[in-house]
C-alpha cells in the first residue's frame, strides 16, 4: 500500500518562495523525492485569499509556516491540506474551527470582488522502481461571482508534468485559466474532474488504495484531529471523543458474529484437547509402526534387491552389447562408404583407359604403362575393401549371436525377477500370519503290534516290551499333563462365570443410569425444542419460513450432524444480509444518481445564472463537439423575430425550423446551411443566387439580430425560405406559423407552447423557466 507522509508538523524550517506566473518558467532547481514512498514536495494557492500566486516547499515531508498573527498561516493549510484530499466545499470540513460563517466564496471574492477564478493545489513525489522520481498534482479550481452564493469548483490531477517546469495555472497575460483552459492545456498529461466523488476515488486509488469507506473514515479523522487547541493541551477524552466520532461503530452483525465466536471457544478448545491427545496417540503408534515396518520390509525386499541387480547387470550388459552392434553398423556403413567410392573409381579409371586407348593421339606407352598402374592400384584398393568387408560382415554375425545370447540372458533374468517378486509378496502376505497349532506328535502303540510279541525273540521280545513301556510312561505323562490342563480350565471358568456375574450387575447398573440419561436427554431436548420455537416466534428481521422443527427433533435425539435450526438461522441471516446489501446498493445507486443529477442541475442553473443560452437539442446524426473551430453560427443566434408578430405564430415558425432542423444549422460565411457534422448542406449557396420567393417568407416574421455578422446574407436567406398559413407548392423551403413544414419532398408539423431560441427575450424567458424547474427539482432532492 502507498503510504502519504503527515504533512503538517513542526519541523525544520523549509523556505516559502513566492513564485508568479512569470517567474515559474525560471525555476531551474524544483524539489526531488527521496523516498520510495508519496511524500509532499510543494504546494501552493493562485488568486486565492491575498496570494497572487504563492508557493510553499516542503523538506523531508513537512512544512513550517512562521508569521504573526493575520498573516494567512491557517489560510493557507485550510486551503490546501486536507481539503485537496477531502475535496468538500463546507466550512465544517475546510475551516480547523468550523466556523459555518467562512464561506469558500469569501476567500475568492474578500467582499470587495464581483467574480474572481482561483486555485490550491499540491505536489507529491516518489522514487519509482526504476530509481526514477515520479511525481502527482492534486489541484482544485474554483470560481464565485458576487451575484450568486455558490462557488463552482472543479479538480484535476497532473501525472506527467510538474507546475512551474511543464505548466502554470495562469496564460501569457496572467489571467487565471477557466476550467475549458485547463483541460486544453492537460490534454493528455492529466486528468479534469467535475465532481468530487470522481476526483476522491482518483486520489485514493493512486495514493492510498483503501476503498471509498475506509478512504472516508481517514478523511473524517484527520478533521477530527486537526481541531484547534486539540495538540497544544493534550487529553486523552479530548482524543478518544474526536476518534469516536470520526470513525465509524461496528455493525451489530460483526458483533454478534464476534460474540458466538466467543462462546463456541470454549467447545473448540475441548475438540483441541481431544485431537491433540489423538495425535499424539496416532504418532506413537505411528513411530513403532515405521520401525516395525521398515524392518519387515528390509527383510522382505532383500530377494527382490538382488533379483532387481540381476536385472540391472543384465541391462547393463544388453545397452553394450546395442552399443558394440551400433559401432558395427557404422563401421560397415562407412566400409560400404569407401567400396562403392572404389568402385566408382575403378570404373572412371577404366572409362579413362578406354578414351586413351581409342583416341590415335594419345598412344604413348608411358601414359598406357602409367593408366595400368593406377589400375593395379585400384585393383589393390578394391581387395583392401573387399577384405574389410568380409571383416565387417564377420564381426556384424557375431555381434548379432551375442546379441541373441544377451537377449536371452535378459529373458532369464526378467523370468528370475518376476518368480522373485512373487516369492516376496507371497511371504509379505504370510509375515502377518500367527504360527499353526501344530499337532499332537504321539501316537497310541497299535495293538497289532502287540499280537506279534510272542513270535519274536527273547531279545526282540524284550526291546519291544521297553519301547511298549517307555510309550505307556509317556502317555501316561500325557495324561496327567491334560487333567491338570483341564482343573486349571475349570478353575478359569469359575472365575470367569465370577467375572460375568460381576460384569452383568455393571450393566444392569450402567442400564439403569443410561434410561436415567435418556430421560434428562429427552427432557433436555424438549426444552431445547421450546427455546427454538419460542425464538423463531420472536424473529423479527430475520425471515425463518418453515421453521425445521422435525429435523430439530431428529438431531436431537440422534446427535449426528450440524444444528438444523442454528443451520437455518444462519441461511436467513445470510439471504437477510443479502437482501439489505442488495436494498443498501440500490439506495446507494439512488443517491449517486441524485447526487450526480444535483450536480448537473447545480452546474446547468449557473452556467444559465451567468447568461448561457441553452442551445436546441443536438440530434443523434452529429456529434456535440463537431462544430468547433468551424467559420460561421448556428441560424438561431443570428436571427430575431419582428416585434409585431405574436406569441402564437413565434411558437409554430420555431416549431417548424426546429422539426426541419433549419433552426440549429450552421450558417457557413457562404451562405450555405449546413446541419451534419460532415458540413454537408441542408440549403446550399445556390438558394442566394435564384430570385426572391414570391409572396410571404421569412423575411417577413424574422429579421438579422442585431449582433448578426451578415445581415445581408442573412436577410436574402429568409427571403429564399417561403412562409404563409398555406403552402402553394412554389417554393422548395416552407413554414406555416402554425407549425406545418416542408422541406423538398419532407413534409410534417411539430408545435412548441413557446418560442425558446430566437430572439434575446425568449431565450432569458426559457432561462427563467429552466430556472424555476431546476429550483422545484433542487427542493424535491433536497426533501
Amino acid at each position: 500500500m502507498n503510504e502519504l507522509l503527515p504533512p503538517l508538523h513542526d519541523a525544520a524550517a523549509a523556505p516559502a518562495l513566492r513564485i508568479d506566473a512569470a517567474a515559474s518558467a525560471s525555476v531551474s532547481a524544483l524539489p526531488q523525492p527521496t523516498l520510495a514512498r508519496w511524500q509532499p514536495l510543494r504546494l501552493g494557492l493562485v488568486e486565492l485569499y491575498h496570494y497572487d500566486s504563492e508557493e510553499f516547499w516542503f523538506r523531508d515531508g513537512h512544512l513550517l509556516l512562521r508569521g504573526n498573527n493575520g498573516t494567512g498561516k491557517s489560510k493557507v493549510l485550510s486551503l490546501t491540506l486536507p481539503f485537496l484530499l477531502d475535496a468538500q466545499l463546507k466550512p465544517s470540513r475546510i475551516e480547523p474551527d468550523g466556523d459555518a460563517g467562512k464561506k469558500m466564496a469569501w476567500n475568492l471574492l474578500l467582499g470587495k470582488l464581483d467574480r474572481r477564478i482561483g486555485y490550491t493545489w499540491i505536489e507529491f513525489g516518489r522514487l519509482g522502481d526504476d530509481g526514477r522520481p515520479v511525481y502527482l498534482t492534486l489541484g482544485c479550481g474554483l470560481s464565485a461571482a458576487a451575484a450568486r452564493a455558490q462557488v463552482d469548483a472543479w479538480f484535476f490531477l497532473i501525472e506527467t508534468q510538474r507546475l512551474g517546469q511543464d505548466l502554470w495555472l495562469t496564460g501569457a497575460t496572467r489571467h487565471v485559466l477557466t476550467r475549458e483552459r485547463l483541460k486544453e492545456a492537460l490534454q493528455s498529461h492529466g486528468q479534469v474532474f467535475d465532481t468530487a466523488q470522481a476526483y476522491r476515488r482518483a486520489v485514493d486509488e493512486r495514493l492510498f488504495q483503501l476503498g471509498a469507506v475506509r478512504y472516508a473514515a481517514l478523511m473524517d479523522t484527520l478533521i477530527q484531529l486537526r481541531q484547534p487547541q486539540l495538540s497544544k493541551k493534550p487529553d486523552e477524552g479530548n482524543l478518544s471523543d474526536a476518534l469516536t466520532e470520526a470513525l465509524p461503530p461496528m455493525s451489530a452483525e460483526l458483533l454478534t458474529d464476534v460474540a458466538e465466536a466467543l462462546n463456541q471457544l470454549e467447545e473448540y478448545r475441548r475438540e483441541l484437547q481431544e485431537y491433540e491427545v489423538l495425535a499424539r496417540a496416532v504418532s506413537q503408534f505411528n513411530q513403532r509402526y515405521q520401525r516395525y515396518a521398515a524392518v519387515n520390509a528390509r527383510r522382505q525386499a532383500a530377494v527382490l534387491r538382488g533379483a532387481q541387480s540381476g536385472f540391472d547387470a543384465a541391462s547393463r550388459t544388453l545397452n553394450e552389447a546395442r552399443s558394440g552392434l551400433a559401432q558395427a553398423q557404422q563401421t560397415e556403413a562407412a566400409a560400404r562408404a569407401r567400396h562403392e567410392a572404389t568402385e566408382t573409381a575403378l570404373l572412371a579409371a577404366r572409362t579413362r583407359l578406354d578414351q586413351l586407348q581409342s583416341d590415335p593421339a594419345m598412344q604413348d606407352a608411358n601414359r598406357l604403362a602409367q593408366a595400368e598402374r593406377d589400375a593395379h592400384g585400384r585393383s589393390t584398393d578394391l581387395a583392401q575393401a573387399s577384405r574389410l568387408h568380409d571383416e565387417a560382415q564377420a564381426r556384424l554375425a557375431r555381434e548379432t549371436l551375442a546379441l541373441q545370447e544377451r537377449a536371452a540372458r535378459q529373458t532369464a533374468a526378467e523370468q528370475a525377477l518376476a518368480g522373485a517378486r512373487a516369492e516376496a509378496a507371497t511371504a509379505a502376505v504370510a509375515g502377518g500370519l500367527e504360527a499353526a497349532w501344530r499337532d499332537n506328535p504321539l501316537a497310541a502303540l497299535p495293538a497289532a503290534a502287540l499280537a506279534t510279541l510272542d513270535s519274536l525273540p527273547l531279545d526282540a521280545a524284550r526291546q519291544a516290551l521297553r519301547q511298549a513301556l517307555v510309550l505307556r510312561r509317556e502317555q501316561l505323562a500325557l495324561v496327567q499333563h491334560r487333567v491338570r490342563e483341564v482343573e486349571l480350565a475349570e478353575a478359569g471358568v469359575s472365575r470367569a462365570r465370577q467375572l460375568r456375574d460381576e460384569r452383568q450387575d455393571e450393566a444392569e447398573a450402567a442400564a439403569a443410569r443410561r434410561t436415567a440419561a435418556d430421560t434428562a436427554v429427552e427432557d433436555e431436548g424438549t426444552r431445547l425444542l421450546q427455546g427454538w420455537e419460542r425464538h423463531f416466534d420472536g424473529l423479527r428481521e430475520l425471515c425463518v419460513e418453515v421453521p425445521p422443527l422435525p429435523a430439530l427433533a431428529v438431531w436431537v435425539v440422534a446427535l449426528q450432524g450440524d444444528n438444523p435450526a442454528r443451520a437455518a438461522l444462519a441461511l436467513a441471516q445470510q439471504q437477510a444480509a443479502e437482501r439489505l446489501a442488495q436494498e443498501r446498493a440500490a439506495r446507494l445507486a439512488e443517491q449517486q444518481a441524485v447526487q450526480a443529477e444535483q450536480a448537473d442541475l447545480l452546474a446547468e442553473s449557473a452556467r444559465l445564472a451567468l447568461g448561457e443560452d441553452a442551445p436546441p437539442p443536438v440530434p443523434h446524426t452529429r456529434a456535440a463537439d463537431a462544430r468547433q473551430g468551424r467559420a460561421g453560427a448556428p441560424l438561431w443566434q443570428q436571427v430575431d423575430f419582428r416585434d409585431d408578430v405574436d406569441a402564437a405564430a413565434r411558437a409554430g415558425i420555431e416549431a417548424a425550423l426546429e422539426a426541419t432542423g433549419l433552426l440549429d444549422a450552421w450558417l457557413a460565411p457562404d451562405g450555405s446551411l449546413q446541419s451534419g457534422s460532415d458540413g454537408r448542406p441542408l440549403l446550399d449557396a445556390q438558394w442566394l443566387q435564384r430570385p426572391p420567393q414570391r409572396g410571404p417568407t421569412l423575411a417577413e416574421p424574422l429579421r438579422p439580430a442585431a449582433d448578426a455578422a451578415n445581415p445581408a446574407l442573412l436577410q436574402r436567406l429568409l427571403q429564399s425560405v417561403a412562409c404563409s398559413a398555406q403552402d402553394e407548392g412554389g417554393a422548395e423551403a416552407w413554414v406555416a406559423p402554425d407549425g406545418r413544414y416542408r422541406l423538398g419532398a419532407l413534409a410534417g408539423a411539430w408545435h412548441k407552447a413557446q418560442a425558446a431560441h430566437i430572439g434575446h427575450a425568449a431565450r432569458a424567458a426559457a432561462r427563467a423557466r429552466r430556472l424555476a424547474e431546476i429550483a422545484r427539482r433542487r427542493l424535491e432532492i433536497d426533501a
